[in-house]
């Protein structure tokens, strides 16, 4: 046995065992870090979408709360909620509302925010991350709303078109919001 320590293969062996004793530590500390990096950059980017859409409504909300006139203003009161790079795709559903494609974008760009709220409340798990992700899902059915009631005023313009001038059956523009609110479509968003 004594021999074997005069051996060169021997600490050969040894010293070679070490290393890879050493080189394991650090592949798990390098995968640590690396874990936390990509942690990092999944928050920053769920960070910089919730903020931007924090900023979109806290600019555009005076214009939103008006149910006045909403059905006069559908399609800009949705450009301005969807004014950025990853939802601006969505405008073409309120200009065109039940053309398939354009509502497939919608649809997707809708599911898309679900999992943004949903990975914030597993990024954050606290009560910050919560009330972003409920946000979040607010704003996507905020937007789900105001396509709904395109949909809903562009259906009764089609059915006074129809009419072709009988006014005692033309659905005047009063008549589309008390239907609305009977929906209770606008009560999502007008509430402060």
């Amino acid at each position: 046995m004594l021999k074997a320590f005069h051996e060169p293969s021997f600490w050969v062996s040894v010293i070679s065992v070490a290393i890879a004793i050493i080189a394991l530590f650090q592949s798990n500390k390098q995968i640590r870090i690396s874990n936390k990096q990509s942690l990092f950059d999944r928050r920053l980017e769920k960070y910089l979408i919730a903020k931007d859409l924090l900023n979109l409504f806290e600019n555009n909300r005076k214009h939103i709360v008006d149910d006045k006139n909403l059905h006069f203003s559908l399609s800009l009161q949705f450009s301005w909620l969807t004014n950025t790079t990853y939802l601006c795709d969505m405008i073409f559903a309120i200009n065109e509302p039940l053309d398939t494609e354009k509502q497939n974008i919608l649809l997707s760009k809708c599911e898309m925010l679900e999992k943004y709220a949903t990975e914030i409340n597993v990024l954050w798990d606290n009560d910050a991350g919560e009330a972003v992700g409920n946000f979040i899902r607010a704003y996507k059915v905020l937007l789900f709303k105001l396509y709904q009631q395109k949909v809903f005023v562009n259906t009764f313009d089609e059915y006074n078109k129809k009419q072709n001038g009988i006014t005692e059956l033309k659905i005047t523009g009063d008549e589309i919001q008390k239907k609305l609110k009977k929906m209770q479509i606008i009560t999502v968003y007008t509430k402060q």
